[in-house]
Formats: structure tokens, C-alpha cells, sequence
């Protein structure tokens, strides 16, 4: 007989059902057997939202920007080595052109009640420097409460680019991470929205 884990299971359900909730109609993720039964299996069994599966997590990045061109919400749902990977595709759409890109990052081999900085694992210890470095601001949700902070981010995210587009400054959604940060918005990023002076 399997034994079941109630508080992943409690947080899956939590984590799939704010999802839901904050509008999200398109899920993008790697096939990823971490984050498979948690959260990809119960998302690909509804209808809403929508799961896409792509081969490269910057794919996802540049799927998610051009769903922003379209007024559509999309989620980003990856492990810490494809954000890493994709570092350049967020520097470019989230960062500089200002588009929303939200994602759930997975800390794979962060160990539990260990701050990210604090982990063993390299690749867990750096993930938190490189954000603060590109000026994205991000939550940490591992606890079961915590899950009440990801509806906000995501809201957050994406009703502060519409609002930014305004002012010329650039904030995105991440989620685990959460909310991009930036003062500046590049020339070519103005251009490409049309804010340009």
C-alpha cells in the first residue's frame, strides 16, 4: 500500500486550486518528473488552464511573452537549472521589453526549512544572488501558507506592467520568485512598446 504524504497532497491542492484562481489559462512546463505528480499531473487532467508542454524552458519564456501580446495569462513551471538556463530570455522579455512573465521555480535538492542561501547546493545558492542581480524580486513558498503569497504575485505581476507601460519602468511577475523589479526600461524596449520620447 502507497502512503500518502497529507501535507504535499494538502499543498498540491492549495497550489493547483490559487493557480486556478488568479486567471492563469495557460501552464508551460518541461516534462519534469519533480514537479509531475505535484502539480503537472493535476493541471493536465482539467481543462482549465491549458498545459504546454515545451522542450526548453527559454521556449516557455518566449511562449509566455507572446501570450502577454494577446491579453492571455500564462505560467511558467520549471526547476532552478532551467532558469538558469533561460537567464538571457528573462533578461530580455521580462526584464527589458517589459513583458509578464510569471513562473513557479522549483528548487530541486534545497533541502526543507533551509533558506536557499544557507543550502548545500551550489546550484540552490545562487539562484537568489542572479535574481537580486537582475533586480527581480521573489518569494520563497514552501510552507503551506505560504501558498496565499502566490495569487497576489501573479495579480501583481501582470497588473503592474499594464500599469508600468505608462510610467516607461519595467516590473514582471515571477513566482518563486515573484514580481520583476526595474527602475529602467531600456530604449529598445520603450521602442518596442511604443513609450518612446
Amino acid at each position: 500500500m502507497r502512503r500518502v504524504n497529507t501535507r504535499s497532497n494538502r499543498f498540491r491542492i492549495s497550489a493547483t486550486s490559487t493557480i486556478k484562481a488568479s486567471r492563469i489559462e495557460f501552464v508551460l512546463s518541461v516534462p519534469d518528473i519533480t514537479t509531475s505528480e505535484g502539480l503537472l499531473h493535476p493541471l493536465s487532467q482539467g481543462s482549465a488552464p491549458r498545459l504546454i508542454r515545451v522542450c526548453k524552458e527559454d521556449e516557455g519564456v518566449g511562449i509566455c511573452a507572446g501570450l502577454s501580446f494577446t491579453g492571455k495569462r500564462g505560467l511558467l513551471l520549471i526547476q532552478q537549472t532551467g532558469l538558469l538556463d533561460s537567464i538571457n530570455a528573462i533578461r530580455g522579455n521580462a526584464v527589458e521589453y517589459n513583458l509578464p512573465i510569471c513562473m513557479m521555480v522549483g528548487l530541486l535538492q534545497k533541502e526543507v526549512g533551509v533558506p536557499p542561501r544557507q543550502s548545500k547546493s551550489y546550484g540552490v545558492r545562487i539562484v537568489e544572488p542572479i535574481l537580486d542581480a537582475m533586480g527581480i524580486v521573489y518569494h520563497n513558498i514552501e510552507e503551506d501558507s505560504d501558498v496565499a503569497k502566490i495569487r497576489p504575485a501573479i495579480d501583481n505581476g501582470f497588473d503592474a506592467v499594464v500599469i508600468s507601460r505608462a510610467r516607461g519602468q519595467a516590473e514582471v511577475g515571477i513566482v518563486r520568485g515573484v514580481r520583476c523589479q526595474r527602475d529602467d526600461l531600456s530604449e529598445a524596449g520603450r521602442a518596442a512598446r511604443g513609450t518612446l520620447d
